[in-house]
């Protein structure tokens, strides 16, 4: 389509059109706190969907970009594991250190857990000047 100058038939008008709505309205999205995700997700895939019936579809990545800048704050974590700002790594069952704050264990399990923290145990003696 000619955007300045030239003539226009009526079938690339109503297309341009149509792709400026789907598209606006695409790029305009954001997930509201207390909106449903999957009908949120259902949107965006019908307007990815109207969008290549037209012509004008949405590669794949741009998919990606698109849903993920749309998201709010508290997907934060998801959205930095998609655009591999942090990796997720396997902790087996027996190294998660959180598990000495939020669980009962065992003497042995308890000083391999804070030795791998960083804890030390040491006795402080203190003498009094005075009288205690």
């Amino acid at each position: 389509m000619r955007l300045l100058g030239g003539s226009f038939n009526l079938a690339e008008i109503k297309t341009w059109a149509n792709k400026f709505r789907l598209k606006k309205k695409l790029f305009n999205m954001k997930l509201e706190n207390g909106q449903n995700l999957q009908d949120y997700l259902k949107v965006l895939v019908e307007l990815f969907e109207e969008l290549a019936i037209i012509g004008d579809a949405i590669v794949e990545e741009e998919g990606v970009i698109i849903l993920l800048s749309s998201l709010p704050d508290r997907f934060s974590t998801l959205v930095a594991f998609c655009t591999k700002e942090i990796d997720l790594v396997h902790c087996p069952s027996n190294d998660m250190l959180a598990d000495i704050f939020t669980k009962g264990l065992s003497d042995e399990k308890f000083s391999r857990l804070r030795s791998k923290l960083g804890v030390v145990f040491f006795e402080k003696h203190i003498q009094c000047e005075k009288e205690c």
